[in-house]
């Protein structure tokens, strides 16, 4: 993987989620019954365009998966998180701009 950084699971705890930052992705790791993520083959869960990549992700209780995305101070003035479900129907949701703070390193949810 290229720069693997954030790692959250779904609430069911089934589905990791890892940003691979230097690809621009987040990658989904389906578990299998006994627990094992790493003998099922990986997915590509979301690919990003643009910004420097993928730094860190949340799960909330929904289900929303929260992506923190980094980008080089200078590049741009706004930070953003996207937020993704998979519905079936729409994959991207939304994006939030977190103002004059372009390089978010992290991002978390308490229950």
């Amino acid at each position: 993987m290229a720069y693997p950084t954030g790692i959250a699971l779904n609430n069911e705890e089934n589905v990791l989620f890892v940003c691979e930052t230097c690809k621009n992705r987040v990658i989904r790791f389906v578990g299998t019954p006994d627990g094992d993520f790493f003998q099922s083959p990986m997915s590509t869960f979301y690919q990003f365009n643009g910004r420097f990549g993928p730094i860190d992700v949340a799960v909330s209780s929904e289900n929303f998966v929260c992506v923190a995305r980094y980008e080089f101070p200078g590049l741009s003035k706004n930070g953003l998180i996207s937020i993704l479900k998979d519905d079936r129907d729409k994959m991207f949701i939304e994006n939030v701009k977190i103002p004059n703070y372009p390089s978010i390193t992290g991002i978390c949810f308490s229950k």
